[in-house]
């Protein structure tokens, strides 16, 4: 799994310094940005809609007040 994923980090890398080499910086940190935020809204909506039993797939649950506020010890 490492080796695999090694080498789509250098794919990616390859590929992005070959398509996007004339692109200004903050135009692809802005597309990467809205690129995971859409994916994340997309995946909200997929475990919202179809939740499941896993942690991954569990839809959102609002935390507790015992979570938000620090125990004295």
């Amino acid at each position: 799994m490492p080796l695999a994923a090694g080498f789509s980090y250098g794919l990616g890398m390859m590929l992005t310094r070959h398509w996007c080499a004339n692109e200004n910086p903050i135009t692809l940190a802005i597309g990467i940005f809205l690129s995971i935020g859409i994916a994340g809204v997309v995946m909200l909506g997929v475990v919202t809609l179809w939740p499941g039993e896993e942690f991954v797939s569990v839809p959102w649950v609002e935390p507790s007040g015992r979570l938000l506020v620090p125990s004295e010890r």
